[in-house]
């Protein structure tokens, strides 16, 4: 697939991963779900992940998904590598990262390949060891590089990591610490109860007095 210079319409950018534009940052952008979804698989990847993933990203994940073994390893390693990507200190890291991102996609394609024209388990780890050179464009390829070229600066990570569901996300606005605004609701309630509890009683207290003063 080549990717569209052309300005998408809301129905492409909802179902193609190579469409580009200016307007990737909207939330309907294909790639930009498929990124994400990645980035916050939870636990172990189980068949569900599996099914899921070859369902919704086809052009992605068909040449690959008969191989339930290859794609429980590919997706564990785009997960690892765009996690290593969001949690990185800086750009240079975080560009190494999506590189490497892209390089595993390849070696995940050429590793089921070679379990089917070789010895099974051997032909897999043959692939492991292989540098692939500069692949064909293909969706995946294209929608990361376009991460690595036009949305890097907005990866973030939410402020309740360690608690939140999805804690990788993109930036909707400068100084963004949440992902999404049910996670900032919990937080702002969790300040204001620990407000209360330690100074609860003595503004209490003060508004009695005040109250006392006006009778």
């Amino acid at each position: 697939m080549v990717m569209q210079d052309a300005k998408c319409s809301y129905a492409q950018m909802y179902t193609s991963l190579t469409c580009t534009d200016d307007n990737v940052t909207k939330k309907g952008w294909k790639g930009r779900r498929l990124l994400l979804e990645l980035a916050n698989l939870n636990g172990p990847t189980t068949s569900a992940d599996i099914r899921h993933f070859a369902k919704y990203y086809p052009e992605v994940f068909d040449r690959v998904a008969h191989d339930e073994e290859g794609m429980r390893e590919l997706l564990e390693n785009l997960r690892r590598f765009l996690q290593l990507a969001w949690n990185a200190p800086n750009a240079r890291e975080r560009n190494w990262h999506l590189f490497t991102v892209r390089q595993e996609y390849v070696r995940g394609i050429l590793a089921t390949f070679a379990v089917l024209t070789r010895d099974g388990r051997g032909g897999r780890e043959v692939a492991r060891r292989i540098t692939p050179g500069v692949p064909p464009k293909t969706s995946f390829d294209l929608a990361v590089h376009h991460a690595q070229t036009r949305l890097a600066n907005k990866m973030a990570v939410c402020a309740r990591k360690k608690e939140c569901d999805t804690p990788y996300f993109l930036l909707r606005r400068k100084g963004q610490k949440y992902c999404g605004t049910e996670c900032r609701a919990i937080v702002l309630k969790q300040r204001s109860r620990d407000w209360w509890a330690k100074h609860g009683k003595r503004w209490r207290a003060e508004r009695k007095k005040v109250r006392k003063s006006l009778r």
